[in-house]
């Protein structure tokens, strides 16, 4: 964890579950010593001095917490955010060009604290959504907002939290480990659903990038010398209305934000199998790199195949790529990921 620390983004988003409190026999409930680790590994990194570290609680978290937004409550004592936050909050960062990015936790943990799997839905209070469209409507006038939480929107009792999050782009989550992978959904709103495997098992964490207000983000695994993200051209599939996407069009440059252990050299750009040329290192930025384009050849409303192999001085060697369309419509495609996250679970929970 350590490395990926040193990645030292603008923001770094842990979305609950930062203990496990599990006992091998399945026994659930809080045990400090693990609250006392994930505190020492924060203070001696030093994480927080350097970049916004937002953390928050999952399910695993409050196991056994009979009021989690009391003083005395573990996360409250250990965790970053907790010692300030009893529930949900929101941070804004401000860019050196005064440009502004919020974000918004969505606390749906149930108090009291119970044992698993009876917590395994989320809930939010008449209060704390009260208090969540606060925060939704503080945040009207950044220039990207962006919601995160532990559960996804089809596992908690609640209903109306889509429209809490009117003003954003995305919804962030966790929860279901490793259940069903690539848990990715646009909802019929427009909002975007992300959900992330975890870090515990399976060493999975996300890099998000926003460009111009619109959104582009990969889910690696931690055992990669290279982590490049396509800034843009935006993947068409996961474009929104709620973005800006007529810059897509008026673009002068492909990008793509790199993080790595070693140098990079080479980063070779290709559209639809033809060779553009090769990105450079931005003068700004030493992780972004750019390569001059002419956006209106491709904008011709249909899909384009863009490709770019990154190499290291170590000679590690990675490829990504994405589906890429210039134009402001937007794809829909039913699959798992959709059904996963759209159908209400604590209704077909009760039925059943």
């Amino acid at each position: 964890m350590s490395y990926l620390i040193k990645f030292k983004s603008n923001l770094i988003n842990h979305i609950g579950d930062l203990t496990h409190n599990r006992h091998p026999e399945y026994v659930s409930r809080q045990f400090e010593q693990e609250w006392i680790i994930y505190q020492r590994i924060l203070n001696r990194t030093n994480v927080t001095q350097y970049t916004a570290w937002l953390d928050m609680r999952g399910n695993h978290d409050v196991y056994m917490d009979p009021d989690s937004q009391s003083s005395k409550s573990l996360y409250r004592i250990y965790s970053h955010q907790g010692i300030s936050h009893k529930a949900s909050y929101q941070y804004t960062l401000t860019t050196s060009d005064n440009d502004t990015y919020s974000f918004v936790s969505i606390d749906m943990c149930q108090r009291p604290g119970i044992g698993a799997p009876l917590n395994f839905l989320g809930y939010i209070s008449k209060e704390e959504l009260k208090n969540i469209k606060k925060l939704s409507e503080q945040t009207r006038n950044s220039n990207t907002t962006i919601f995160f939480g532990h559960y996804p929107l089809s596992f908690t009792y609640s209903k109306g939290v889509n429209e809490l999050m009117r003003h954003g782009i995305v919804y962030l989550n966790g929860h279901l480990h490793s259940s069903v992978k690539n848990l990715y959904a646009r909802h019929s709103d427009g909002l975007l659903e992300l959900e992330l495997e975890d870090w515990k098992r399976n060493r999975r964490f996300r890099i998000v990038t926003i460009d111009s207000g619109i959104l582009s983000f990969e889910d690696f695994r931690f055992d990669q010398p290279i982590y490049p993200v396509i800034s843009n051209p935006k993947a068409a599939k996961f474009k929104t209305p709620r973005e800006p996407l007529d810059r897509l069009s008026q673009s002068t440059h492909i990008r793509v934000v790199v993080f790595s252990k070693w140098p990079i050299v080479d980063v070779n750009v290709s559209i639809d199998s033809k060779y553009l040329g090769n990105a450079i290192q931005s003068i700004d930025n030493k992780n972004l790199y750019v390569l001059p384009w002419d956006a209106n050849f491709y904008n011709d409303g249909h899909l384009h195949k863009l490709k770019i192999e990154i190499k290291d001085n170590q000679n590690n060697k990675i490829k990504t790529e994405n589906e890429f369309s210039l134009s402001t419509t937007t794809i829909t495609v039913w699959t798992r990921s959709k059904f996963v996250l759209s159908i209400h679970w604590p209704t077909i929970v009760k039925k059943i």
